[in-house]
């Protein structure tokens, strides 16, 4: 019988403690090839030396994404995020160890089970001790072996040790390979600092250096607020004064709520908090406090920093409870987990109550960190409130949301968040929350589409993207998107009545990332029959809605992530997919319709247009009552809804109202006025 070997990371002591032994062993007696992800100069040198002895071939697994596919086409990678790493999270909460530790350590209304449940099963493709990269590198191993003609082998995968190995391996076993786990594993000198220590001491302790070269120790800890301030995150979308744009103030913009009971922070060291933005909050009366020092330009010395003090004072939860486990594993998972959640709980009620904070509102849902915030503000009597910024057509654990509030634009969201095991107690159907802009855009986009028609284009395409990792292991990489660019540059080139708009995701990094079709982009530019729209710090601060407007049919190059889509589509314009991933998993294939809305190459997609330009076919690009469905509103209102209802509950609070009254007087009233299927639980 023949067998293959396949190891995530080879490196020294793996390839004479492990992959020697396995050699020799009775595994070893019939291997063919020994293939690895990843491996160390030593690990390469000395795995090499000892196949020989074996004479195996010793060879770095060359794999892609995009092409690691199910039996239906779908890729591993968004099968194992939608359905796999469920599995892997339903299977460890059977555990009776684990149920147990719940049972004992979780108070039913609070957070921290959603915390725990959250912080189990997550897909990342770069982080190795997470449980999602296992169960993909399983079935690269089988990509590998079809690859080879090894299919019936004997499949022996060694995978560096992480949480759930037993159920991982249980999954593994199911698709035919065996996992083994390597120990061997160098940690960094800055990761084992953090483990003596304990991450967010590190983390507190690095404050202090840059606090006293900026000194600004006066006005780092002014006195506690007492109004009630409703908290925001800043994340890169300024734009106070632009409506039309991206901006994260926008439910400020368009409702009652008052800037002067808001507070921003601000944590990102690509955009500082600045003197322009300090004298703007000032101009409208708002707070804004930097989370770090280096997140404050120099030219700005008295903008407020908050430092929180460096020694940490959460308090473990269920220290017994721990010593009880039997499971080391188990029992170190649950320990960081749960030392975690007490030292983030620390920062963040100290933070909140200096600032006054009883409302804090975010969209990121995407780590356990706002599961901490909602648990410290239920403590405090306060509130928090998550809106919906992506649109997600399946539950996913990376997506499971632990807040009082989520402001959503369809009421699907709700069932799609009880699957995901979220605990949301109003779920506050909205419409979709940028469709106030759609209107504010139109003299912009006419502006774009007159700069086209007068270069000679009587047919405009917008053009939108998603980001990509270089490396295409991990992720679908260039090529996906280099096609999509690609075949629309190269009509512009021969097609003189075409137009071509492209609204990038991340505009400032285009140059870099297309740099190999840099010659190509100019040429398609310098006939003034292609803009590319590419103002933006972080990412662009136009949304699609401005290059659908402008254009005849709108294309997104993905289906699986299709946010930017479904906010062309809401405009009115035709809007197209590119199911370049095969996504066979959605309903919307049926829904939307194969050769009507998706499309699973450019070419297909591109006779569509043309039949549609030529009055041939009026069905292209319909959505139907998709769009009813996703927004059931439609009126350019959603951001005044969030804004509106935030503003009532802020209200009740400030006069004195329970958390518990204030946020079930705001459903009330937003159920008298929008309707009674609008507030949602999901428990």
């Amino acid at each position: 019988m023949t067998s293959v070997f396949f190891f995530e990371n080879l490196s020294g002591p793996a390839a004479l403690f492990v992959l020697l032994p396995a050699l020799l062993g009775e595994a070893g007696q019939g291997c063919q090839v020994c293939w690895y992800a990843d491996a160390s100069p030593s690990g390469s040198w000395l795995g090499n030396l000892v196949c020989r002895l074996r004479s195996v071939r010793l060879e770095r697994a060359r794999f892609r994404m995009i092409d690691i596919r199910d039996d239906e086409g779908n890729l591993w990678r968004l099968r194992i995020t939608y359905r796999d790493l469920a599995l892997i999270q339903q299977a460890v909460l059977g555990r009776p160890d684990v149920q147990e530790l719940f049972k004992a350590w979780c108070d039913k209304e609070d957070y921290f089970t959603v915390f725990l449940k959250k912080s189990i099963s997550r897909f990342d493709q770069v982080q190795s001790a997470l449980p999602g990269r296992a169960l993909y590198l399983v079935h690269v191993l089988r990509w590998l072996c079809r690859q080879d003609g090894l299919e019936s082998s004997t499949k022996y995968c060694w995978l560096n040790r992480r949480a759930w190995s037993e159920e991982i391996a249980d999954y593994a076993r199911g698709w035919g390979v065996a996992l083994r786990w390597v120990d061997w594993k160098r940690t960094p000198l800055k990761e084992a600092v953090k483990e003596l220590l304990g991450a967010e001491l590190v983390s507190r302790l690095t404050f202090l250096p840059a606090a006293i070269s900026y000194r600004r120790k006066q006005i780092a800890n002014p006195s506690p607020s007492v109004s009630p301030k409703v908290m925001v995150e800043y994340y890169g979308q300024w734009n106070i004064e632009e409506p039309h744009k991206y901006s994260d103030f926008f439910f400020i913009q368009q409702s009652s709520l008052s800037p002067r009971d808001v507070v921003f922070t601000f944590n990102f060291m690509q955009d500082l908090l600045d003197k322009d933005k300090a004298a703007m909050l000032d101009k409208y009366g708002m707070q804004g406090v930097a989370l770090h020092p280096k997140a404050v330009s120099k030219d700005s010395p008295d903008v407020e920093v908050f430092l929180p003090h460096w020694w940490v004072k959460g308090q473990r939860p269920g220290t017994r409870v721990l010593a009880s486990i039997a499971d080391r594993r188990l029992r170190r998972w649950a320990a960081d987990r749960g030392n975690q959640f007490a030292d983030r709980a620390s920062y963040w009620a100290e933070l909140f109550k200096r600032y006054g904070t009883r409302i804090y509102v975010t969209w990121y849902k995407y780590s356990a960190e706002h599961c901490i915030i909602a648990d410290v503000l239920r403590r405090l009597g306060g509130v928090t409130a998550i809106y919906q910024k992506a649109f997600d057509e399946f539950p996913t654990p990376e997506t499971t949301i632990g807040a009082d509030i989520v402001f959503g634009c369809w009421q699907k969201g709700a069932s799609i968040e009880r699957e995901a095991l979220s605990r949301i107690p109003y779920y506050v159907v909205t419409g979709y929350l940028g469709d106030h802009r759609f209107a504010l855009l139109k003299n912009e986009a006419a502006k774009l589409r007159q700069s086209l028609t007068q270069a000679g284009a009587r047919r405009i395409i917008a053009f939108t993207d998603e980001n990509f990792l270089k490396d295409e292991r991990w992720h679908t990489g260039p090529e996906t998107a280099y096609r999509g660019y690609r075949f629309f540059l190269e009509k512009v080139l021969t097609d003189s009545q075409f137009g071509l708009i492209i609204k990038p995701k991340a505009p400032q990094t285009l140059a870099k990332r297309f740099a190999p079709m840099r010659e190509l982009f100019n040429k398609a530019r310098n006939t003034g029959r292609c803009i590319i729209i590419s103002e933006g710090v972080l990412q662009s601060h136009f949304p699609p809605a401005l290059a659908a407007l402008a254009a005849d049919i709108a294309v997104h190059n993905h289906f699986y992530a299709m946010t930017a889509a479904v906010e062309m589509a809401l405009t009115g314009t035709p809007t197209l997919l590119v199911d370049t991933e095969g996504w066979r998993a959605s309903e919307l294939n049926q829904t939307l319709g194969v050769g009507r809305v998706i499309f699973q190459d450019h070419e297909s997609l591109w006779q569509a247009c043309l039949d549609f330009w030529a009055g041939k076919r009026k069905d292209v690009g319909n959505w139907g009552g998709v769009l009813r469905e996703i927004d059931p509103f439609r009126d350019g209102k959603a951001a005044a809804r969030m804004g509106d209802y935030l503003q009532w509950i802020l209200d009740d609070l400030k006069k004195g109202l329970s958390r518990e009254d204030a946020m079930a007087a705001a459903a009330d009233r937003y159920r008298g006025i929008w309707g009674e299927d609008k507030v949602i639980s999901c428990r």
